[in-house]
This record gives structure tokens, C-alpha cells and sequence, in this order.
């Protein structure tokens, strides 16, 4: 009687260790298959902008041949999908491209280095998913390169430079000061930059100053004074004090610009 007791309670011991066993496994299953589910859609999280980088930290890296990966690789990269090769000076342009890795929200900024080797910020997007359109304006006759860059310094990711080529046939808005087309850049420190197109001096003592059109308090026109880098072509600087008309703009502004003017500095 106590054998069969016996027999019978481990029989049931065992029984009962076995749907447990089968419990426990089946419960493993259906936490990994949550787990692998939720590895596979939960976007990586947002990269916020970076604080208070080192001066010329964030700068393109246009000596580079291919895009910069690091440690990430294989799961973030920003690359160029599309672009015109040929652009006119002051010609809007659309570039578009695509992330792999980043979640919606992230900024991704477009980059320009001249000819003459000047390298400056031409504005950017927050994306709304994995593809964006950045427009972006050429200024400088010769060839141009382009540049995209997403994430924060210093494990941003950057697209491989793309070389565009700007004619000299610009289109001119015109003001009774003189016609002049340009845009807004930011260098390397923040600072608002005019790369613009102007026609010719009326001689050769006169030196040009930019008409801008401030959009913010006061509002009315200002003049910055410009230099002559190329032939008919111009880099100008606004007063760098607080409330100016340009260090309200972002980058890739061009409606600033009403004109260009004239001085007799002879």
C-alpha cells in the first residue's frame, strides 16, 4: 500500500515536473519571439544635435573619397541618392538621399565646399523617415562639392562628396542699385557668409557693398560690405551685432539680397 503510494506520488512528481518543463519552454518561446519582434521594428533612438562642440569640430570631410563609416556601420550611414551635376549660379537645387539606421527626427546637413577651397554650412532638414530632400544654392563658378552629414559630432556619418559644376550664367535680380543674385551661408563658427554674382563695375575705383533687406527688427535696408573674389563674384559680411538682419537667417536664405551697390572710393 505505501509502495503503490510511493510509486504513484513519484509518477506524479514526474508528470507534474514535465508540464512544467513544457510550461517554461513554451514560455521562453513566446519571450524570445516578443523579444526578436520588438528588436526588429523598434527604430534606434533620435540622435540629438550636439552641445557646444569644439570651434571647427563639425566641418565636412570632403578629403574623403568614400563616405566616413565608423564603428556603426553596417547599422547607420546618410547617402546621396540624387543630384544635378550642373547648376547655375544662384539656381535653386534639390538634393535627395536616404538614412539607414536613424530614427525620423534626426537633422541632416548639407555641406558646400567653393573652388577656392572656402568650406561652409548650406542648411539642412529634420527628417520625417528614411529618405529627405535638402535644397541647397550654388553661388561660385567652377566645380562645386557637396556633402551630406547626419547624426552628432563626433560619430556623425557622412555621404561620399559629389562634385557639381556651376556655369557663369547667373540669373540677376534686379534693384536701381546695380543686379546682383546671392546666397545666405554659415562658415565653419556659425557666422552668416554672402556668396553672391554682381554685374560688372562701372570702373575700376568703385568698390561694391550689398542692398539687404532686413526681415527682422528694424526693418529696411542695410548694406554689408563685399569683396571681390573672382571676377564679378563676391563674398560679403554683414555687422555682426545682435538683432542684424543676416544672423536671423538660416543658411541657404537668397531673399535677402535686393541689390548691389557702388562707391566711388577714388
Amino acid at each position: 500500500m505505501h509502495r503503490n503510494w510511493t510509486v504513484h506520488t513519484k509518477a506524479s512528481t514526474t508528470f507534474a515536473t514535465l508540464v512544467a518543463a513544457l510550461a517554461l519552454i513554451a514560455g521562453l518561446a513566446i519571450t524570445g519571439a516578443s523579444t526578436a519582434a520588438a528588436a526588429t521594428v523598434s527604430p534606434p533612438p533620435v540622435v540629438p544635435n550636439s552641445v557646444n562642440p569644439p570651434a571647427g569640430s563639425i566641418m565636412p570631410r570632403f578629403s574623403d573619397s568614400r563616405p566616413l563609416l565608423r564603428a556603426s556601420a553596417d547599422e547607420f550611414s546618410v547617402t546621396i541618392d540624387s543630384a544635378p551635376t550642373v547648376a547655375n549660379p544662384g539656381q535653386p537645387l534639390t538634393i535627395t538621399g536616404h538614412t539607414t539606421g536613424f530614427s525620423p527626427g534626426n537633422w541632416v546637413n548639407a555641406w558646400v565646399r567653393l573652388p577656392d577651397g572656402s568650406q561652409f554650412d548650406d542648411g539642412g532638414v529634420i527628417t520625417d523617415g528614411n529618405t529627405f530632400t535638402i535644397p541647397m544654392t550654388l553661388m561660385y563658378p567652377g566645380r562645386n562639392t557637396i556633402q551630406l552629414s547626419a547624426g552628432t559630432w563626433p560619430t556623425e556619418q557622412w555621404t561620399a562628396p559629389l562634385n557639381v559644376d556651376v556655369t557663369t550664367t547667373p540669373t540677376y535680380k534686379k534693384d536701381i542699385g546695380g543686379t546682383a543674385v546671392g546666397v545666405l551661408y554659415h562658415n565653419l563658427h556659425g557666422a552668416p557668409v554672402i556668396v553672391a554674382e554682381a554685374d560688372p563695375k562701372p570702373w575700376p575705383r568703385w568698390t561694391p557693398s550689398f542692398d539687404i533687406y532686413k526681415p527682422n527688427p528694424p526693418y529696411g535696408h542695410d548694406a554689408a560690405a563685399a569683396q571681390e573674389i573672382q571676377p564679378n563674384v563676391y563674398v560679403g559680411f554683414d555687422s555682426p551685432v545682435a538683432g542684424s538682419g543676416l544672423f536671423g537667417l538660416p543658411p541657404n536664405s537668397s531673399d535677402f539680397l535686393t541689390g548691389i551697390a557702388w562707391q566711388n572710393s577714388g
